[in-house]
């Protein structure tokens, strides 16, 4: 090898590589510069929209959509006698087409069985409540359980729910 192809400070590799980022970073310049003049166009779009006057908001051809509005059924609790304006917070009655506010069943099995204060009522699912006991470190276990909503009346409210919808 002589002089002219060795690079100062390094093999004729080093000075390759060199070449290739010199190449790679002329590049990149060009590319950024690409980028810079593409955000400029943005930004000039972006002016022109703002300064676009409003449209019109398009009238559609289509008849309008007719919704119709669902009316929920609004029967009586069999405890307190009162509406029901929430059919689905509702119980089914322990008599088949009766209905019964949640809380008003909670109240009413509390009552009857006499719950003290470690103790409480609650739902534990399909129709049934439970009297519970609360445990110190957070546990609780089941004392006993109470089946007040039969298959048979959660079907017949159901049916009534949806026969009722209008």
């Amino acid at each position: 090898m002589d002089d002219r192809t060795r690079v100062p400070g390094g093999s004729q590799q080093d000075g390759q590589r060199r070449k290739k980022t010199n190449e790679q970073k002329k590049r990149q310049k060009q590319r950024n510069g690409r980028k810079n003049d593409q955000q400029s166009v943005r930004s000039g779009e972006q002016a022109s929209i703002l300064q676009r006057k409003p449209q019109q908001p398009r009238k559609s051809t289509l008849p309008p959509i007719h919704v119709p509005r669902v009316q929920e059924p609004c029967p009586d609790c069999a405890i307190c006698g009162g509406p029901i304006e929430n059919i689905a917070g509702a119980v089914g009655g322990q008599i088949l087409g009766t209905y019964c506010h949640f809380d008003c069943v909670l109240e009413k099995i509390a009552t009857d069985e006499h719950v003290a204060p470690p103790c409480k009522v609650s739902y534990i699912g399909r129709g049934t409540f439970a009297v519970i006991e609360m445990h110190q470190d957070g546990t609780f276990s089941i004392l006993k359980r109470i089946q007040y909503e039969t298959p048979e009346t959660y079907s017949a409210m159901k049916s009534y729910v949806e026969e009722n919808k209008k």
